[in-house]
């Protein structure tokens, strides 16, 4: 059975059109590898290769230690540093609490790191937990710069984690409110499952760790009103704190004197 010639020159042109059209896409390939190939040849020269790495807002972390396990080393092609990895490489460090990488083209690499601020050493048991302002242990070695507090129970809390202990978590935010000089002159003490806070002259009571931030506020807002030496200030409630003043001197030698007459028995005429 013949065909017809128009039909076979119609299926003609169509192969060879499908023909032309896979070659050109193949050519369109070729062409856009070949530019890859070129921008990664161009990108691996040593002018796009690290020469600075610019780090901002390190002090305590093992920053340099992250970025060298991250390949962050001069000479390394920029294009082989991935930010986020870095950026998770430098969180895994307890003292860093926030981070930031990019490249700065053609040889910069830029690191910006925020970290945490050592608030209170927490003894309890021969060992010492270093609490950061966020409440997240930072180290298990005694910082010189901030107070010592001695508490009994406290559990032992990995560095990088928020400390598990209220008491701990509460100090923490005490101190982290109050003005330096105030934690300088100051002291922490337990009583009978409370906690108190020591002041010279001035005993403060603050019960449980609960609401520590505003029982620091107030404390500091009623020290700046003035309170009598030999108070005791009642900061059970931050919302209802009271004052508790000593006794006038004379009113004081006056009952000591009652109590003993009354302890020998003995009673006034009037």
């Amino acid at each position: 059975m013949s065909i017809d010639p128009r039909i076979a020159e119609r299926r003609t042109e169509v192969r060879e059109g499908s023909a032309r059209g896979d070659a050109r896409r193949l050519l369109r390939w070729f062409a856009v590898l070949a530019v890859l190939a070129i921008i990664v040849w161009i990108a691996q020269l040593p002018a796009f290769s690290v020469k600075h790495v610019d780090v901002a807002g390190a002090d305590r972390g093992d920053v340099a230690g992250a970025l060298s396990a991250e390949g962050v080393d001069e000479g390394t092609p920029l294009v082989l540093i991935r930010p986020g990895d870095v950026e998770r490489a430098l969180l895994d460090d307890p003292w860093i609490s926030s981070a930031a990488v990019e490249h700065r083209f053609p040889d910069t690499v830029v690191v910006e790191v925020t970290e945490r601020v050592p608030v209170v050493n927490i003894r309890s048991a021969g060992r010492v937990l270093v609490i950061a302002d966020d409440g997240v242990v930072v180290s298990t070695t005694t910082d010189q710069s901030v107070p010592m507090v001695d508490l009994t129970g406290v559990a032992p809390t990995p560095t990088g984690e928020v400390v598990d202990d209220t008491r701990a978590a509460g100090v923490s935010q005490f101190i982290h409110v109050l003005p330096a000089p105030m934690v300088d002159a100051g002291s922490f003490r337990e009583e009978s499952a409370e906690l108190w806070y020591l002041l010279p002259g001035i005993d403060v009571r603050l019960g449980r760790a609960v609401d520590m931030e505003a029982k620091a506020y107030a404390l500091e807002a009623l020290i700046a009103e003035g309170i009598q030496p030999g108070s005791t200030i009642h900061l059970v409630s931050a919302s209802r704190p009271a004052v508790e003043s000593p006794a006038p001197s004379g009113e004081a030698a006056e009952d000591d004197a009652d109590e003993t007459a009354t302890d020998n028995g003995s009673t006034e005429n009037p």
